[in-house]
């Protein structure tokens, strides 16, 4: 997928750093093309594709939120409440699960999205945490957010290169919008994070994985917070 390798390029850094006693190779890969010791070699197909998913988890709200109150919404808005979605480096948000809160019934978890006024805390209406001061995602189990395609261009046509490698990347965001269709969404907040580190171990000849530690946001725009992690796929 292309499209996918052209956003990578685009939004983030992906760097490989050799993790053996040969620590002198490294490489920069932005595009299906591979920099070792300043030469630029670019690869025929096929080549070796990683699938990149992106995974939250102990999604926390624990301040004020202001996205769904009830001032001026439409008819048919159930404020306070409502689906969260995530803009990310890879993707768009949708209408699912990509940051499942607790309140409902059925799978679209809901978030209490008007933290003021008569929404605000204590609240065991809305809020589930902390004395019904804060909110939790329930169930706390990870969801993916996002996911894409990388060509990682390796010589061999194989995936066997990558082992003993660290894929660093850099750059990664999540902007949270509360949904609102057939409305505007409302943006909620953004969550920056640090380098997330992935270090591949190959099975076989031609497949290898990795999954990143959880990281915590870097910076965020207000009292939302959430981890993630990286999973690699190479075939």
């Amino acid at each position: 997928m292309r499209s996918g390798r052209g956003r990578l390029a685009m939004l983030t850094t992906c760097r490989w750093t050799m993790m053996t006693a040969a620590a002198a190779v490294s490489a920069t890969s932005m595009l299906p093309v591979m920099q070792l010791a300043g030469s630029e070699i670019t690869y025929p197909e096929p080549a070796c594709y990683a699938s990149l998913k992106f995974y939250n988890n102990q999604r926390r709200v624990f301040g004020q939120v202001n996205a769904e109150c009830p001032v001026g919404f439409p008819i048919g808005h159930s404020a306070p409440f409502g689906n969260w979605g995530v803009v990310s480096n890879y993707g768009h948000a949708s209408n699912g699960t990509q940051f499942a809160g607790w309140k409902g019934v059925w799978y679209k978890k809901q978030w209490n999205s008007c933290t003021v006024g008569h929404y605000g805390p204590p609240d065991c209406r809305y809020y589930n945490a902390s004395g019904c001061r804060t909110q939790a995602a329930y169930p706390d189990n990870e969801r993916i957010y996002s996911a894409t395609r990388w060509a990682m261009g390796l010589s061999d046509w194989t995936c066997q290169r990558a082992a003993g490698h660290v894929i660093t990347i850099s750059g990664l965001f999540m902007r949270l919008h509360e949904l609102d269709w057939p409305d505007d969404s409302e943006l909620v907040t953004v969550l920056r994070y640090p380098d997330v580190n992935v270090r591949m171990e190959c099975r076989t000849s031609s497949s290898c994985s990795g999954r990143s530690n959880w990281y915590s946001p870097r910076a965020r725009d207000s009292a939302v917070s959430a981890n993630i992690r990286v999973a690699i796929d190479a075939r």
